[in-house]
């Protein structure tokens, strides 16, 4: 498994706490904001490990901010990241997974709240009040790796387009 970041020294630890087992995770230092980055990524990947499988999209920035008073940069950063990037990288994946006759996955996570829309906000359709309600709300990071594995676990021809999971609440 190959573990991206920009601060890598998280998937560092987690790859010394996993210790003597057979399996490995590497960490690489990469801002998926920059494609150069990414493809530097997905070259060493290639190179090192072996051709890409499986790719699940994680990376992710918020800047709260509404329509009116929004600054271009934050959205720009917002944009490069969370759809440039990842489309690079979604990309990427399935160049190396058509070249090597490979039935991968390609997992994308984002959060519910762009299921709500709020008039008057910006891009995200968040609200300030809303926002704090939500934190009451977040998953564990287990949620979001269960959905991952229930995911994987499929054989290629189930295409899951959608998978929600959201925690007990009256938020939603």
């Amino acid at each position: 498994v190959v573990g991206v970041a920009r601060r890598s020294e998280k998937i560092e630890e987690i790859s010394k706490k996993l210790g003597g087992n057979k399996d490995k995770l590497y960490a690489i230092k990469a801002d998926f904001s920059k494609e150069e980055d990414i493809l530097r990524t997905f070259k060493w990947t290639s190179e090192n490990v072996g051709p890409v499988s499986i790719l699940v999209n994680n990376a992710a920035v918020y800047f709260h901010s509404y329509l009116y008073n929004g600054k271009t940069e934050e959205w720009k950063a917002s944009y490069d990241l969370n759809v440039i990037g990842l489309s690079i990288a979604t990309r990427e994946a399935l160049r190396i997974m058509r070249q090597n006759n490979i039935d991968g996955h390609i997992i994308n996570i984002n959060s519910v709240v762009g299921h709500k829309v709020v008039l008057g906000v910006n891009m995200y359709s968040e609200q300030s009040e809303e926002l704090k309600k939500l934190r009451e709300f977040l998953l564990e990071s287990e949620d979001c790796a269960d959905a991952v594995a229930y995911v994987l676990s499929t054989p290629p021809h189930v295409q899951i387009q959608e998978l929600t999971i959201k925690p007990l609440g009256e938020f939603f």
